[in-house]
């Protein structure tokens, strides 16, 4: 069952290369590709509720963690295929998106999609980093989209800077097959080294998690090596830059929950989880400092992602209840994210500019796709009643419950910082004077999709179901190394 999850998105990527396949039957593929994964990642998930993890073919395991990210990103990539079939009829209809552009972006969807889900449901760390290289090959050429020379710019500036940090998380991978040798049989199988961890050697696997920590923290975004996302967002079309902001990210973090007990037995938690919590304050300081100067709606986002993948690494390295608040932040800020990124694309092709300050009264001048990029503001800024405040206030009672006054008042003060820059920036963007323009009629899809999403912000905010809960505390004991 676990190897549909991988073979699924390859065949729809070949079919969309298909030289006679028009672009509105590759958005229909891209859509029918991630309902299908949807469908597929929800039964593993009820078989791993029901019956526990289970292995495929051996290098392929499910379990708690592995089963909620697989949904999640399956998710995303079916509401983000859905919001693309309206959005690249635009750009067709403008003139700057074609069959054959449609082709590429198909097949490297697809592509992404398939090689993301063989990131969560590899078993050995030597195939995970493999999954992880093959997402920035996939990913890249979504950025260059359309052939922009700053499009091109941003590519190579990911690329470059991506597989620096892949590189070094190729360091980290090898170092651990290194402590592994005498006591874990050369494996990279995690299931292996989780039972041998604690008698691996602890200087080794601690330098290990450095280079994994800086390397996949490149590709999460995590401060200070985040340069390349704000370009990369800003370039890429919106469906894209949804999909690096709500899977592309928590895939990176997943790579490196992954390691968190390996080296919490081998060398203890106390060093390990201070430096997530280092690099969880500096990415949210950074967001801060750079989130008021701000002039490009899309650049704004991308540096809340920053903001927001910085309270992931905080919250995992408070642990504990912390690590539960880090997987429902993934899930709250994958939602928010998301349907900003949505709006922020519609926004630019009815106003025809993403220049905050060329922006004003979007909820009247385009209403569906204003009201919601206002609402999505207020949900990123951790507003009442929206998911992410519960999330961030999860952390911030875990924090305070462990004795970490400092980082807790911290990462209070900033984001109480950042909720107001935020707020200042929505306002000036979604109130005011209409802009003098037309704009088209929204789709049903479009209704649907936006309607689907806030409520999911809102029930989420306002009571979280048992059942995910449950499926919450689950994959943070994986994370934990509790069994």
């Amino acid at each position: 069952m676990l190897v549909l999850l991988i073979i699924i998105p390859a065949i729809f990527a070949l079919a969309s290369m298909l030289p006679t396949v028009r672009a509105a039957a590759v958005m229909r593929m891209a859509s029918l590709a991630s309902f299908i994964e949807t469908a597929l990642s929800a039964v593993v998930l009820f078989r791993v509720v029901s019956n526990g993890a289970f292995v495929n073919f051996t290098l392929l395991r499910v379990d708690a963690l592995s089963a909620f990210e697989s949904i999640l990103c399956a998710t995303i990539f079916l509401a983000a295929s859905i919001y693309s079939t309206k959005y690249f009829a635009e750009e067709i209809k403008s003139g700057i998106f074609n069959d054959e552009h449609a082709r590429r972006f198909g097949a490297l969807w697809c592509a992404l999609l398939g090689t993301l889900q063989l990131v969560f449901l590899s078993e050995n760390l030597g195939l995970m980093w493999i999954a992880m290289e093959t997402t920035t090959l996939a990913s890249a050429f979504l950025i260059y989209g359309r052939g922009k020379s700053s499009a091109i710019e941003a590519m190579w500036k990911y690329l470059m800077i991506c597989s620096v940090g892949i590189a070094l998380a190729l360091v980290g991978t090898m170092l651990v097959a290194a402590a592994a040798r005498t006591e874990a049989n050369d494996s990279l199988s995690w299931t292996v080294l989780l039972a041998a961890a604690p008698h691996l050697d602890s200087r080794i696997m601690l330098a290990a998690f450095v280079f994994i920590l800086v390397g996949f923290g490149t590709k999460s975004g995590l401060a200070p090596m985040h340069s390349w996302l704000p370009d990369a967002y800003g370039q890429a079309p919106s469906p894209v830059s949804a999909v690096f902001s709500a899977a592309i990210l928590n895939a990176s973090m997943y790579a490196i929950m992954r390691y968190i007990p390996l080296v919490d037995a081998s060398v203890g938690g106390g060093r390990v989880r201070a430096m997530l919590v280092f690099f969880g304050i500096l990415s949210v300081i950074t967001a801060f400092i750079r989130i008021p100067a701000q002039r490009d709606l899309k650049r704004l986002l991308a540096y809340s992602s920053i903001e927001h993948i910085g309270v992931i690494a905080f919250c995992l390295g408070t642990g504990g209840l912390g690590t539960v608040a880090a997987l429902f932040h993934m899930l709250n800020h994958s939602a928010s994210k998301s349907l900003a990124f949505f709006s922020a694309g519609r926004i630019s092709q009815e106003c025809k500019t993403l220049e905050i300050p060329k922006l004003h009264g979007v909820i009247i001048s385009v209403p569906l796709w204003g009201t919601a990029l206002f609402i999505s503001m207020l949900a990123l800024a951790g507003a009442v009643p929206f998911s992410i405040f519960v999330s961030e206030l999860t952390a911030l009672r875990a924090a305070f419950g462990k004795g970490m006054y400092v980082s807790a008042a911290l990462l209070l003060l900033f984001l109480a910082l950042i909720f107001a820059a935020l707020m200042k920036h929505a306002i000036s963007i979604c109130l005011g004077r209409k802009l003098d323009i037309v704009f088209s009629k929204p789709t049903r899809s479009e209704k649907i999709l936006v309607a689907s999403i806030v409520a999911v912000m809102l029930l989420l905010g306002l009571f979280i179901p048992t059942p995910l809960w449950n499926l919450l505390q689950s994959a943070a004991n994986v994370v934990e190394g509790i069994r």
